[in-house]
């Protein structure tokens, strides 16, 4: 450091000034740089400074008043202060100024100080580069503004209160939420705007949590009740945590109105329900198409067949020989009992399909009845089919309702005989096991199409391979609605070509001795 004099106290001055990073410079009372640190040499020489004496000599005051430019409100600042402290106006100045070079952003801080030096009156300008903290200051100061931008503009209400759960601040959503300003939030506690059991609970939890003074804490949500300043109850979503902020602790929490989803969830409801509604009536419209096509096909041909038939008796009936006539009414019947086991078949349904119909239980030899309907159904199927039954021998008598028993079965063995070949058997089997009854019914027929497996149990379905075969659709409905009221189950298995079998599992009901 230049400096007048060489004294031993200035050789220690003159090696702490050049130690220090700041660029210091010692001025008399007139504002004349009388010396400089190594730190200012080197500053002048980075910034191509081209005073070999760097400025010793030349007076602070005068380059300050002179600076023109950008700068000049800073330099003039400067010069000021250097006055007034060399008139012993001012003891301290600070200031922060840019001193920005053409390849980097530069900020320093300038102080002046006063002293007394072997009796004269000194000053000492220091100037410290700040641009590290200037910048951390400025990328604090942004992200404290995109903080508060994302806390002024989301949707969510973001508060904190104390521990004892008043509001200490709070979002515009908040208030938006509420309908309150922030001047009227302000203090009030957040139980407050819950309702009612929700207000006390959220208390408690406040105050159970409020002591613990662990830092592992988690966090609470809750869907509630909020009331408005209006006085409307409304449903929202709180997620209350803690924090330690400011040497205290603080609970942050967020709170969603959660009105609109509400609303979206109850019209999603509202239209599901719709759908349900909309697909019930298709599928009765379907149901009313398919009975008036089965009807319509299906009585035609018996209703022709008699019309002929009687009609043939009406003309002819004088000149018929006795054995004619007999097959044309035995025709006629046979028609008859088709059309009666339509109707039946129809009723049964609807009879079913009427929740407040009771089955009519009765004592039921199983094993027996099963036989007596093997019996009838080989009758019926004369010389075409064998019908084999087979049971076990412990079965007992059970409670059941004869008809629609009689009926289901009925129907599962005229299946299995109107799908299959001539002079092809049909398995009836009866097993009695636990408390169980299962009845299996096999044939070694024409079998059930893959895609028309899933709709079998339908009203008036048929299968797509049933050919020229009659049938109203209505029987294995009628059957799993009959097997259903008597708390059972019916399940088959079905390949084409080869055969199917129907199985049905109905809980044994024993029958009392009295």
């Amino acid at each position: 450091m230049h400096h007048h004099g060489n004294g031993p106290p200035e050789i220690l001055l003159n090696s702490a000034m050049n130690a220090l990073p700041s660029h210091i410079a010692i001025l008399d009372e007139w504002g004349t740089i009388i010396g400089v640190n190594e730190a200012w040499r080197r500053f002048g020489d980075e910034n191509d400074y081209d005073d070999t004496s760097y400025g010793v000599g030349l007076n602070y005051i005068d380059i300050c008043e002179g600076a023109q430019g950008r700068d000049a409100d800073i330099a003039g600042q400067v010069g000021s202060a250097i006055r007034n402290i060399g008139s012993e106006h001012q003891e301290l100045f600070r200031i922060e100024y840019p001193c920005h070079s053409p390849t980097e952003r530069r900020w320093f801080m300038l102080q002046v100080a006063r002293f007394d030096w072997q009796g004269e009156m000194r000053m000492i300008t220091a100037h410290q580069n700040v641009t590290d903290l200037k910048v951390a200051q400025q990328a604090y100061a942004n992200s404290q503004k995109r903080l508060q931008a994302v806390v002024d503009t989301v949707v969510d209400g973001i508060f904190t209160c104390d521990e004892d759960g008043n509001i200490v601040t709070m979002n515009p959503a908040v208030c938006e939420i509420f309908g309150y300003t922030p001047e009227e939030l302000a203090g009030r506690n957040i139980s407050d705007l819950l309702v009612e059991p929700y207000s006390s609970q959220y208390h408690r939890y406040l105050k159970r949590h409020r002591h613990v003074h662990s830092r592992r804490y988690a966090e609470v949500y809750h869907e509630v009740s909020g009331i408005r300043k209006n006085g409307t109850h409304f449903p929202m979503y709180i997620a209350t945590n803690r924090a330690y902020i400011d040497r205290r602790w603080l609970f942050t929490g967020i709170v969603q109105d959660l009105t609109p989803r509400k609303r979206i969830e109850q019209e999603s409801l509202e239209k599901e329900r719709l759908q349900v509604e909309l697909e019930n009536e298709r599928d009765v419209a379907e149901l009313k198409n398919r009975f008036m096509s089965m009807i319509s096909h299906e009585l035609r041909t018996p209703l022709s067949v008699i019309m002929l038939s009687s009609d043939f008796l009406k003309r002819y009936s004088d000149r018929m020989p006795e054995a004619e006539k007999m097959e044309t009414i035995s025709t006629i019947q046979t028609q008859i009992r088709h059309l009666e086991g339509m109707v039946d078949d129809v009723s049964a349904l609807s009879r079913a399909d009427s929740l407040d119909v009771d089955v009519h239980t009765e004592k039921i030899d199983i094993v027996d009845f099963c036989r007596d309907i093997t019996a009838n159904a080989q009758m019926i199927a004369a010389d075409t089919h064998r019908i084999r039954f087979m049971s076990d021998a412990n079965c007992p008598l059970i409670l059941g309702d004869s008809k629609l028993l009689r009926q289901a079965f009925t129907n599962l063995i005229n299946n299995a005989i109107k799908y299959s070949d001539h002079g092809t058997t049909v398995h009836f089997e009866l097993r009695c096991k636990g408390e169980e009854i299962t009845i299996s019914i096999a044939d070694e027929g024409i079998g059930i199409p893959e895609a028309d497996q899933s709709n079998l149990f339908e009203p008036f379905h048929r299968a797509k391979n049933v050919g020229v075969r009659q049938g109203t659709g209505l029987g294995l409905a009628v059957t799993r609605r009959a097997v259903e009221m008597h708390g059972g189950s019916i399940t088959f298995e079905s390949v084409e070509n080869a055969g199917t079998t129907f199985t049905i599992v109905l809980p044994m009901v024993l029958a009392t001795n009295d």
